[in-house]
């Protein structure tokens, strides 16, 4: 379900560490899983992080935008049996028939997930994706500007106190205000971009302004033209930016109806400016702006 620029892939290995994180008197021991966080373009960032499948160290895209994980076909996932079919949208509306496979072990620094099911692309995609079926798994906390993805399993996380306006296929909302208006924004670190439903620029015309026009692609490789407009003031939390460039196509009913209503697909260009912990299982969230 993302929505993305046209990205330049770039491998490199990332060993995990342990620390602790504190919180006044409160301390949370976290594993502390780095990321390896790239500029496809001024503005936009790309996290990736480093998993293990099998034994095969493979690159992930952090994507907390995709209902479920994905591996392209490559020399390691190909061999692996087909156990079942499902689909797999982009954000602009395309459908694509993937295969499902079952590995035996997919870690994340510490974390083993045993027998995951997984999606397998074609190989033409060249994009692995570690999406909320694995993500939500744990608490977590997500830092674009420190480059970590922080895991609290085990650990505390009772300062999370706003509640995650959760969709029934499996994604997350959180509030957010464009100057006086309030709505919600799907949380996507796989969007370098913030996205936003061309229905309701229109609605709300008085908040944007169009500096330029891009080419998109979304998540599965499929490209349209993509109007560029930008809004005075974007409040998340006790998160506040000004002048926040928003990417704008017209979502269709059908993905109107996946999204319930939700008319922006929040993405890396605000996302990098806070640490943003969730805890999903109890649908709990929390933003702290990096300095």
């Amino acid at each position: 379900m993302t929505a993305r620029l046209v990205i330049v892939f770039i491998a490199i290995f990332i060993a995990c560490a342990t620390s602790t994180l504190s919180r006044g008197t409160n301390q949370t021991r976290v594993e502390v899983i780095p990321l390896h966080v790239t500029q496809p373009e001024p503005g936009t960032y790309k996290p990736e992080v480093d998993v293990l499948i099998d034994g095969h160290r493979k690159r992930f895209t952090l994507d907390s935008g995709a209902r479920k994980t994905s591996v392209f076909s490559d020399r390691d996932t190909r061999q692996y049996p087909v156990i079942a079919e499902d689909k797999s949208g982009g954000a602009f509306g395309k459908v694509n028939v993937v295969d499902v496979i079952q590995p035996r072990k997919l870690e994340i620094g510490r974390h083993v997930f045993l027998n995951p099911r997984l999606q397998r692309t074609g190989a033409n995609r060249k994009t692995n994706l570690l999406g909320m079926d694995l993500l939500a798994e744990n608490p977590f906390q997500i830092d674009l500007k420190n480059a970590t993805l922080n895991l609290m399993a085990g650990a505390s996380t009772e300062l999370l106190k706003e509640p995650i306006h959760r969709l029934t296929g499996g994604h997350f909302a959180i509030p957010i205000s464009l100057g006086k208006k309030h709505c919600y924004a799907l949380f996507d670190t796989g969007a370098e971009r913030t996205t936003i439903d061309l229905q309701f620029v229109n609605a709300n015309s008085q908040l944007f302004k169009l500096i330029r026009t891009e080419r998109g692609t979304d998540s599965i490789g499929h490209e349209q033209e993509t109007p560029i407009y930008q809004v005075g003031s974007v409040q998340v939390g006790n998160l506040r930016l000004n002048n926040v460039d928003m990417a704008s196509y017209d979502f269709g009913d059908e993905f109107r109806k996946k999204l319930e209503g939700v008319p922006i697909i929040l993405g890396s260009n605000v996302i990098y400016h806070a640490k943003w912990s969730f805890d999903i299982k109890r649908g709990l969230w929390a933003v702290e702006p990096n300095k």
